[in-house]
This record gives C-alpha cells, sequence and structure tokens, in this order.
C-alpha cells in the first residue's frame, strides 16, 4: 500500500509537469540511490502556492529530476519548503514524517500533491526521512543543487493514525547528487478546499500561523 501510494503520487506530479520539464544540458547532473547513479535527463521545478498574493502566502517547491533509460523511467522527487521566509534558497534537512508536521523548513516527505523520494520504474517508490540535506542556491535561473546523503525508506504508519509520533521509518538507502544549470521554475495555485483535507499539510499550514478559508 506505501509504494502504490508513493507511485500514484508519482503520476500526478509528473501528469502536472508533462508540459514543462526541460532537458539537462550537463553530462555531469546525476542523483544517486543506495550506491547506484542515475544521468539527470531532464528536470522540472514547479511552486505550489496556497493563498497566493495574501499575507498568509505559503509555498512548497517541488523538484522533479528524471532518468530515462529505454523503456525505464526513475524519478527523483524533492519538495522544499520554508514557512518563514518562502524563499528557495540554502540548505534544507531530511525530516521525517512526523517531524515534517511541526517544522518549519526542510524536505517535506509527502503531501498533498507534492512528494520527496525515488520512484523506481518497476513501481516501487521510497520516501524521504530524517538524515541528510539539499543545497539549493540560485543566480539568474542557474541552479547549483547539491544532495547531501538524503535518507529514503519505507513507513509503517505514514500518517502516524495512532498518535505515538512514530511513523515507523525504516531507511532502505541514501539519495546522493549534483545538478547545476538552467531550470525554469512553474508557478501553481494549490487548492485551498483540497489543501486542508491532507494532515500534513494542514498541520505545516497550523504551524506557520496560516488561516485557509475554504
Amino acid at each position: 500500500m506505501k509504494k502504490i501510494s508513493f507511485y500514484l503520487m508519482i503520476v500526478l506530479v509528473m501528469f502536472a509537469f508533462a508540459s514543462c520539464d526541460k532537458k539537462s544540458s550537463d553530462p555531469g547532473n546525476f542523483f544517486s540511490y543506495a550506491g547506484k547513479s542515475y544521468a539527470v535527463d531532464s528536470v522540472a521545478l514547479v511552486e505550489w502556492v496556497s493563498n497566493s498574493g495574501m499575507s498568509n502566502e505559503f509555498s512548497v517547491f517541488q523538484f522533479v529530476f528524471t532518468n530515462i533509460s529505454g523503456p525505464d523511467t526513475t524519478n527523483l522527487l524533492v519538495a522544499v519548503y520554508d514557512t518563514l521566509t518562502n524563499v528557495l534558497s540554502g540548505n534544507y534537512a531530511g525530516l521525517d514524517e512526523v517531524a515534517a508536521m511541526d517544522a518549519s523548513r526542510g524536505i517535506i516527505p509527502f503531501g498533498f500533491i507534492f512528494a520527496s523520494g525515488i520512484g523506481m520504474s518497476n513501481g516501487n517508490g521510497f520516501l524521504t526521512g530524517h538524515g541528510g540535506s539539499i543545497d539549493v542556491s540560485v543566480t539568474n535561473g542557474d541552479y547549483n543543487i547539491k544532495l547531501n546523503d538524503i535518507s529514503a525508506g519505507v513507513y509503517a504508519d505514514m500518517l502516524d493514525t495512532n498518535g505515538d509520533g512514530n511513523s515507523g521509518y525504516t531507511e532502505t538507502g541514501k539519495i546522493g547528487g549534483v545538478y547545476k544549470g538552467k531550470i525554469t521554475k512553474y508557478t501553481q495555485a494549490l487548492s485551498k478546499k483540497s489543501a486542508t483535507t491532507n494532515p500534513l499539510i494542514d498541520k505545516l499550514i497550523k504551524s506557520s500561523s496560516i488561516k485557509i478559508k475554504n
């Protein structure tokens, strides 16, 4: 069930990016998982915005790095946020699902229509957890991104349904890599009504003093 849910998230995100991905021009760009490296063939970035233009605006920045090898496609998804600045810059630490609900900045394992982790060509998915980080700097549309041993694995209780503060996360590997080059950022409004139906995004919104009206 966990793998199926993550795979569906990948399908949703990639569908949204279908017309807005950019080919990677640098053969040195790659991501790795569990010791295996994948060249970045294309990259996409969307800023999902809630309460756009208002004082309580909230953004999640979703990266999708794609490797295409014949009929097989492997995707690296990284969603980051900073509830205090909404600016895409600096270091974002890897958080597990429980910690992400209360933190003001970091990598989000999963949410309404965003996710962080590895989507394999065989349909398996491994979400990010506690450990590692991503560094992002942007100058005139040129991105310099470094993936620093981000933990990836599986969750026994993805939404901590028993409320004990433990998601039962088990690491299966670490994510590394680099990306240098142009990325076109697209901005999309996040549905206010739909966003409030997800426990993670709802708690993130509340922790950042954002109030959503349906």
